[in-house]
């Protein structure tokens, strides 16, 4: 059986994410897959010396890219890259079983239209967010997927009632990290760590959008000084202006701005708590990097934050909760933020028991097991 992974980018040194997480289910298939693997890539990577994607090469996957310019180029010529990616299976596809598995919406617009006339592929889409506006693409190619991987409970739950899809079409896979590899980068141990009683780091990483809600959490901080705290965000994105001028006049608080992949790590390693005040999620990527370092988390009340520990939401009552990994916080309250916070500063000593649950959840996500998942749904495609 060939394996085809479609992402939207190859260029998985920068952007995290997704990519990152395409490149470490590339990694532990073909480790464990007699068939060939493929990664396909739609956006030109303008890297071309990318060490992420010379490595899987070493490793026997095959790189190709599609070559849009942009998301943009990819969208207004869906169809001659769709045309593309169909020309690359009929010329590569096995005779006996191949699976195209499509993440995001745009490889799977893409890769689902390129997947027609080609004998014995199946499509499987993982669906990796609570899309709000995705009824009319998920409508149109329903016939073509043949199984719908979710990341979450969550995001299964969505698929089912917004989408109307059947449960035989519905599986829940949670996505996974190389919690190794992450801790091997920067050269990270258990042992060193020590929470220091002076001053705490508080760190949230993370494109500056909506659904990110850092505005909430940038105004919530900036209400509360407190000798015994920085809070860093790192990140651009449309709101950065908007909450620059929050955050202005407060020298305890600081945007960091888009940095290298391993930066964010450094400063993940480094952090007391990292906080999460997400809208919405599918299942972050960025928070299983936080996990890979044990740290603790402040998340908002939502149910891709949630599942990860099985946490039931907040009561009504409840204002916030110490959970065993952190704090659970409502989504969009200040004062939920800076009494969660309080809390942390006044009991530093919760930390170490919140890192071992963290640290037990994380080597639950690990990708080897993500993978096996993955090579299960794609053999019992062809087995039903």
């Amino acid at each position: 059986m060939n394996i085809y992974i479609v992402s939207d980018t190859l260029c998985l040194s920068e952007i995290g994410g997704v990519g990152s997480f395409t490149y470490d289910l590339c990694a532990e298939i073909v480790a464990r897959h007699n068939g060939k693997v493929f990664l396909i890539g739609v956006v030109t990577d303008a890297n071309k010396s990318d060490p992420f994607t010379n490595n899987l090469k070493q490793k026997g996957v095959v790189i190709y890219n599609l070559e849009a310019s942009s998301r943009k180029d990819a969208v207004m010529h869906c169809f001659k890259y769709s045309r593309r990616l169909h020309n690359f299976l009929a010329d590569t596809c096995s005779k006996e079983k191949n699976v195209l598995n499509l993440h995001l919406k745009l490889s799977v617009l893409i890769g689902a239209m390129a997947s027609i006339g080609i004998k014995k592929c199946a499509c499987v889409e993982t669906y990796h967010n609570t899309y709000h506006h995705y009824f009319l693409q998920c409508t149109m190619l329903r016939p073509l997927i043949d199984k719908y991987i979710c990341v979450s409970a969550a995001a299964k739950k969505e698929m089912k009632q917004r989408f109307f899809l059947s449960d035989s079409k519905l599986v829940s896979i949670p996505n996974g990290v190389n919690r190794a590899k992450i801790r091997s980068e920067i050269r990270f141990q258990q042992e060193d760590f020590k929470y220091n009683e002076n001053i705490l780091n508080v760190v949230s990483v993370g494109r500056l959008s909506y659904e990110k809600n850092f505005t909430t959490t940038v105004k919530a901080f900036a209400d509360f000084p407190n000798e015994k705290y920085t809070y860093i965000l790192i990140g651009d994105g449309p709101q950065r202006e908007e909450i620059q001028n929050i955050a202005k006049d407060v020298d305890y608080i600081k945007i960091a701005g888009q940095l290298s992949r391993k930066s964010v790590f450094e400063y993940l390693s480094r952090a007391d708590i990292v906080v999460m005040p997400s809208l919405w999620e599918g299942r972050s990527i960025l928070m299983l990097e936080a996990m890979a370092f044990d740290v603790p988390l402040m998340i908002s009340d939502v149910p891709g934050l949630r599942d990860v520990f099985d946490e039931p939401p907040l009561r009504d009552d409840e204002r916030y909760r110490r959970c065993s990994f952190g704090y659970l916080v409502k989504t969009n309250d200040c004062k939920s933020y800076q009494e969660a916070l309080k809390d942390f500063i006044n009991n530093r000593y919760y930390s170490i028991e919140f890192r071992k649950t963290i640290r037990k959840y994380s080597e639950l996500n690990d990708i080897t097991k993500v993978a096996d998942r993955y090579l299960e749904v794609f053999d019992g495609i062809f087995e039903a």
